[in-house]
């Protein structure tokens, strides 16, 4: 079974997403590296 990417839409304010940017461009990620790794954090309740 072919692995399937799993797809979010996500709303962020301008500045969550600034911020979420600035935070990628520190560890070095690009944007869909960043998302993954934010998503990952998110608690799962």
């Amino acid at each position: 079974m072919p692995k399937r990417e799993k797809w979010f839409k996500v709303l962020l304010t301008q500045q969550e997403f600034e911020k979420l940017q600035a935070y990628a461009e520190s560890q070095g990620w690009n944007m869909s590296q960043a998302f993954r790794e934010w998503i990952k954090e998110l608690p799962c309740s």
